[in-house]
C-alpha cells in the first residue's frame, strides 16, 4: 500500500463589512503570523516523521482579506489516499461569521474543518454563562454537521486551544 496523503489548508478568514459583502484589500494590509506560523510547525511535525512514515503531508495557507478561497478546488483534492482538513485560524468575533459561512461549505464538501482563535478559546471565558444566541449557536452548527473533536485528535486541538466544526 502506498503512502497516504494528508492535505492541511490554513484559512485566516476575513469579515463582512455592514453591507454583507466580504471585506477584502487589493493588497495585505498586515501579513499573517499566524498562517506562518502554524504553515512552518504542520511542516515541522511532518518532517519529523510525527505522523508516521506512511503520511504525505501538504500544507497551503489562504489569507480570505487578499483573496478567494478556492472552496470547490479544495474539496476537489480530497479522494480515496487524500484526507483534507481545513483550519481556521485566528478567529476574532467578528470574523467568526465569515469562517462559519466558509466551514459550512466546506462541510457539506465533505471536508474537515477546526476553528481556532479568540472567539473559540477566550470569548466564552470572559462570561460567568454563555448568553442565549451563544447557547443557542451549537446547536444550529450541530444541524449543520459540526461535532467535537474526539479521540486523540481532541487532546491535540484542547492543548491548542482549537473547536472543531
Amino acid at each position: 500500500m502506498g503512502k497516504r496523503r494528508l492535505h492541511v489548508v490554513y484559512i485566516r478568514p476575513s469579515r463582512y463589512d455592514d453591507d454583507g459583502y466580504v471585506l477584502r484589500f487589493w493588497r495585505g494590509v498586515l501579513p499573517s503570523n499566524t498562517l506562518a506560523c502554524l504553515d512552518a510547525l504542520t511542516r515541522a511535525v511532518a518532517q519529523a516523521g510525527e505522523l508516521g512514515d506512511d503520511v504525505d503531508v501538504e500544507v497551503d495557507v489562504y489569507d480570505d482579506t487578499v483573496q478567494r478561497i478556492p472552496v470547490k478546488k479544495i474539496a476537489r483534492l480530497k479522494n480515496d489516499n487524500t484526507q483534507v482538513v481545513v483550519g481556521f485560524v485566528g478567529v476574532q468575533s467578528n470574523q467568526f461569521e465569515r469562517a462559519s459561512d466558509l466551514a459550512i461549505e466546506f462541510r457539506n464538501a465533505g471536508i474537515q474543518v477546526l476553528v481556532g482563535g479568540f472567539h473559540v478559546s477566550g470569548m466564552l471565558a470572559l462570561f460567568d454563562k454563555p448568553s442565549h444566541d451563544l447557547r443557542r449557536e451549537p446547536v444550529q452548527r450541530r444541524s449543520r454537521g459540526a461535532r467535537r473533536v474526539g479521540g486523540p485528535f481532541a487532546r491535540c486541538a484542547q492543548r491548542h486551544n482549537a473547536a472543531y466544526l
